[in-house]
C-alpha cells in the first residue's frame, strides 16, 4: 500500500499544527534534526513547561 494514500488528515491535528510556534518548532526540527523540548523552548524564548 502507498503510504500517502493511507494518511487521512485529522482536523484536530491540523488545528494543532496551525499554531505559529508549533510551525516554527517543526521547521527547526526539520532543519536541525532532533531536539529536546527544553532546547526548543530556549531557542524560541519560551517556557518548556518542565
Amino acid at each position: 500500500m502507498d503510504r500517502t494514500s493511507a494518511v487521512s488528515p485529522d482536523p484536530a491535528g491540523l488545528k494543532a499544527l496551525a499554531h505559529p510556534v508549533r510551525l516554527r518548532m517543526l521547521g527547526m526540527l526539520r532543519i536541525d534534526g532532533p531536539a529536546t523540548a527544553t532546547s526548543l523552548a530556549e531557542r524560541l524564548g519560551l517556557n518548556s513547561g518542565a
